[in-house]
């Protein structure tokens, strides 16, 4: 089977998680017949109004007539689905490589990477393409309620390219974006170098691939350089291929002048190559937000659509459900962000003392013992911009503890720092210190799932009890 080739009747293991369900749902809207099996409840009742048949166990049984077998990188290999496609010599890949066959198979594929906000900027540059735009994402547009959408002859296909696995690396995009570049899924690399050296080879496949490319004309590749990790990657590529970079005040496209509103809003000059464009206002809050915002304006101008029009979308753009999304409930702000990286936990944190609330409060849970241990420094930092932080207990994510990194050592730390820090013995603890939450505070819930489950319920909480 070539490289792009994906066959019509598709089964996805682990089918309910946001990336696998999002493709699963675009497959279907291809013309793929797709089946998949998932043990949530909730995965059948979001997915068959798709025309998608959703089990709610795994049994071998359900491969009956399937030519490709979907997994995640979750999967583990005694799934009985999972080992019954091996022994009956199907065709098994991961999520990211089918991904990387749509991408690849259309004109004007776009992947979009980056360690963290990929998802928000490949979001913003679907709201500025030229409609209608086909898009894979990791988490649904607040302006469609959808993680993707498949249109007939769309002019561009954009996709959100995770590095987790390394299955960014089966990518061949007709454009690319690189959002940031910073240290993330060590368990994955082990090092920064090895991330480094993971998102080189992405840039070296996109150039060998586009001088071979079926569809002809200029692919685009655009780096952000906001980070020192993608300024190094651009030490590394800038001399393969033509690269378009951007950042604020540095890079072919800029951001300057950087204003924050009122509300939290963020406003900045845009310049391309030396040329004023003219002012862009985002939608979304944060200078961090602003970075991503910059960084899909960057290529969508590259790929040819009028400034006017960007920065239209820019104003318009909402961001992504659970992506730095903000709840006023009596009084009270409840934000809940999808992040993980002390980068984004820092930037958002950041924005959030610049609007002058009384309090601070984040709730964060600390995720692999590889990641707190190399980036330590980082998230002491980045939590320090809290008044007020709730600490959940450690998800190791399988790994061994390491001496001296753990919940308990980075509360002391905290503290020490001057933060007040209440560590949790479970994260039901936690939703009853944010029942009692003053009116003029702001509560920032880092992480996902469970986490997000009990943001929801201090809402349902606080609203019940309007005064």
């Amino acid at each position: 089977m070539s490289t792009t080739a994906v066959p019509h009747r598709l089964h996805f293991i682990g089918i309910g998680g946001a990336g696998m369900s999002a493709l699963a749902r675009y497959a279907a809207a291809k013309g793929h017949l797709v089946s998949g099996s998932d043990r949530r409840a909730s995965a059948a009742a979001e997915l068959e109004p798709d025309g998608i048949r959703v089990y709610g166990s795994h049994d071998p049984q359900q491969l009956e007539g399937a030519e490709l077998v979907v997994s995640s990188s979750a999967i583990p290999e005694s799934n009985p689905v999972l080992a019954a496609a091996h022994q009956r010599g199907l065709e098994v890949i991961l999520r990211g490589e089918l991904l990387a066959r749509f991408v690849r198979s259309h004109p004007n594929g776009v992947a979009v990477c980056g360690t963290h906000g990929k998802g928000t900027t490949a979001g913003a540059l679907v709201s500025m393409l030229e409609a209608p735009v086909s898009y894979v994402l990791g988490a649904k547009l607040r302006a469609t309620e959808r993680a993707t959408e498949h249109h007939d002859g769309s002019r561009f296909l954009v996709a959100e390219v995770d590095e987790s696995d390394r299955t960014h690396l089966l990518h061949r995009p007709n454009h690319l974006l690189i959002n940031n570049v910073e240290p993330d899924h060590l368990d994955t690399y082990g090092t920064f170098e090895a991330v480094l050296e993971a998102f080189e080879g992405l840039v070296r496949h996109f150039f060998e691939a586009h001088s071979q490319s079926p569809h002809g004309g200029p692919g685009r590749f655009v780096l952000g350089l906001n980070e020192s990790g993608s300024r190094a990657l651009f030490e590394r590529v800038g001399g393969l291929g033509a690269v378009v970079t951007c950042g604020f005040d540095v890079g072919d496209i800029q951001g300057r002048a950087l204003t924050a509103l009122p509300d939290g809003r963020v406003q900045f000059e845009l310049w391309r190559h030396g040329e004023h464009l003219g002012e862009l206002e985002t939608g979304l809050k944060g200078a961090l937000n602003a970075r991503n915002v910059l960084s899909a304006a960057a290529l969508a101008l590259e790929l040819g659509v009028d400034f006017l029009a960007v920065q239209r979308a820019a104003r318009a753009y909402e961001g992504l459900v659970d992506r730095f999304q903000e709840v006023e409930v009596n009084g009270r702000v409840l934000i809940t962000d999808y992040t993980s990286h002390p980068t984004s936990i820092e930037g958002n944190l950041a924005s959030l003392r610049a609007r002058h609330f009384e309090e601070v409060h984040a709730v964060f849970q600390p995720f692999r013992y590889s990641l707190l241990s190399f980036l330590w420094a980082d998230y002491l930092r980045a939590l320090s911009g809290a008044d007020v932080v709730y600490l959940a207990p450690m998800d190791p994510g399988g790994e061994a503890p390491v001496p001296g990194i753990s919940g308990e050592d980075l509360a002391v730390a905290l503290r020490e720092a001057g933060v007040r820090v209440v560590s949790s013995p479970s994260i039901d603890a936690i939703e009853t210190q944010l029942r009692t939450l003053s009116a003029g505070t702001v509560a920032i819930v880092f992480g996902g799932g469970a986490l997000f489950d009990m943001a929801r319920r201090v809402c349902e909480h606080h609203t019940a009890n309007r005064r």
